[in-house]
């Protein structure tokens, strides 16, 4: 198990790094702002991923994301964008812009990574 975890935060690592950095990602500017994607997360995405609610993997728990598809940091965003099982599009925010979910999205890819 705790394989798999590593492996997932590997990947994750790889694949936000090289978006961070992707000139073509639909965002704005080169780099995302994980301090941003920080306050994102806490308005939009905490209720429900700080706590569980309908089966939301929750942050503070890695083991709780070892099912969800670590592919790419672009099918995380496009999750989190679009929605997914029981998360609606933008967290329910229909005004967060792509560069906002990009960063949430950056915020937690890090934090299961083993930051803060």
């Amino acid at each position: 198990m705790n394989t798999r975890i590593t492996l997932a935060a590997c990947l994750l690592s790889a694949a936000s790094a090289a978006y961070a950095e992707d000139q073509s990602a639909p965002v704005s500017g080169n780099k995302l702002d994980v301090k941003h994607g920080a306050e994102v997360y806490r308005s939009s995405c905490a209720s429900c991923h700080d706590k569980g609610k309908d089966g939301a993997p929750r942050l503070g728990r890695p083991e709780n994301w070892k099912n969800r598809s670590f592919e790419s940091f672009s099918v995380l965003n496009n999750h989190a964008s679009k929605g997914f099982l029981s998360m609606p599009p933008k967290g329910r925010r229909p005004v967060l812009k792509d560069q906002d979910i990009a960063e949430a999205v950056f915020y937690i890819t890090q934090r299961l990574e083993g930051g803060k």
